[in-house]
C-alpha cells in the first residue's frame, strides 16, 4: 500500500514538474549572462535563484490554481457518521466515521 492514492501521486508529479520545468527554464537563460549569474560566487547563485526560482513558484502556484489537491472523496465514496450533528457554521461532527471506498475510485 502507498502512501498517496494514485490521483494523489500524479497531481504530486504534475506540481513536481511544473516548478521544475519553469526553474530549468530560468537556469538555462541564466548562462547567457556568465558575468551577472557566475555560479562561483555567492551573489551568482544568489542572483541565479531569484531569476530562476520565481519563475518556479509562480508555475507552481499557476498550478494549484488550475489543479487544486484532490480530495479524500471520490466517485462512489460513502462515509458513515455516527451521532452526527451540524455546528453552525455548517461542519458536521460525530462520534466516529467510516470511509467506504466505491468502485470506481483507486487507492
Amino acid at each position: 500500500m502507498s502512501l498517496f492514492s494514485t490521483i494523489t501521486t500524479a497531481w504530486l508529479k504534475g506540481l513536481f514538474a511544473a516548478g521544475i520545468s519553469a526553474f530549468s527554464t530560468g537556469a538555462m537563460g541564466c548562462i547567457t549572462l556568465p558575468t551577472v549569474f557566475n555560479v562561483t560566487t555567492k551573489a551568482g547563485w544568489a542572483n541565479m535563484v531569484k531569476v530562476a526560482g520565481l519563475p518556479a513558484l509562480f508555475s507552481m502556484f499557476a498550478y494549484l490554481k488550475q489543479s487544486p489537491l484532490p480530495g479524500v472523496l471520490g466517485p462512489g465514496d460513502k462515509l458513515n457518521v455516527q451521532n452526527p450533528q451540524m455546528a453552525p457554521d455548517g461542519t458536521i461532527q460525530g462520534t466516529s466515521a467510516t470511509l467506504t471506498k466505491g468502485p470506481d475510485t483507486k487507492s
